[in-house]
């Protein structure tokens, strides 16, 4: 780990200091008797555990994407209403230059109209996640003959904004599934064809989350959590079947900002 050498040097005169004043109360208590040190935790790690304090303020997306490991992927998959020429072009060359693990493919074009052909983009064995915004229909399906490859125990996640594919099919392969809450004032057609204005954002997290990540996220109790970290200052809520009353596990909603 490298520390700046200003920071290291005032880190190391810090510690310094702390160990002459504790020597010095030390030796000028009226007891003999020293505290008893925590058990296995040495000078060195007590030192080490001051300077990682310090790290903590550097940027954290700076951070993030330096500690990703070089032969992790990323893949992000642009669907239906996220796939135009001008937004795909030029974002996805920026999200590929500022993460070198990132990977981008936009439907139909990289997949001969067949988003089936997923599976033969996606064959790192160190796949960190995969991220799709506007998943066009069958895509679950797909999702399902990865995660077949990996016994149904994957260690990557499953993120899909906004998608257009079966709800059900979605939720029952990817870790979250994250969609508009589709108001009164307008048609669902309609919903589906407004690109949410923060997906650049929404992307970049979920990028950064993925890469991260150390395992493959549950559908329990802290996902909400998760999602919402993952979202930023958004409200995130859980989807409630409008006709059952029934709570989603994994199929999240946000108000569409228009």
């Amino acid at each position: 780990m490298y520390f700046g050498g200003k920071n290291f040097k005032f880190m190391a005169g810090l510690t310094a200091g702390a160990c002459m004043l504790a020597f010095c109360v030390l030796f000028s208590s009226c007891g003999n008797e020293r505290e008893a040190p925590v058990a296995g935790l040495t000078d060195a790690d007590s030192a080490a555990l001051i300077i990682e304090e310090s790290e903590q303020k550097i940027d954290e997306p700076a951070l993030k994407a330096r500690h990703v490991p070089d032969n992790g992927t990323v893949w992000v998959v642009f669907g239906y209403g996220y796939n135009d020429d001008d937004f795909y072009e030029e974002f996805s060359a920026r999200l590929e230059s500022r993460y070198s693990f990132v990977r981008t493919l936009r439907f139909p074009e990289d997949f001969h109209n067949r988003i089936s052909n997923l599976r033969e983009y996606v064959t790192s064995p160190e796949l960190k996640g995969i991220i799709i915004a506007g998943a066009p229909d069958g895509t679950h399906y797909a999702i399902a003959s990865l995660l077949e490859q990996w016994d149904y125990r994957p260690t990557f996640n499953v993120f899909s904004f906004f998608p257009q594919d079966d709800i059900l099919g979605q939720e029952g392969t990817c870790n979250f599934v994250l969609d508009h809450a589709v108001s009164s004032k307008i048609s669902l057609e309609d919903e589906k064809q407004i690109m949410d204005r923060d997906i650049e954002k929404l992307i970049c997290s979920a990028v950064e989350y993925c890469a991260l990540a150390p395992s493959s996220f549950p559908a329990d109790n802290d996902l909400h959590a998760h999602v919402q970290s993952v979202i930023g200052e958004r409200k995130v809520r859980r989807y409630v079947d409008a006709e059952t009353g029934i709570q989603s596990k994994n199929h999240f909603v946000i108000d569409q900002v228009e």
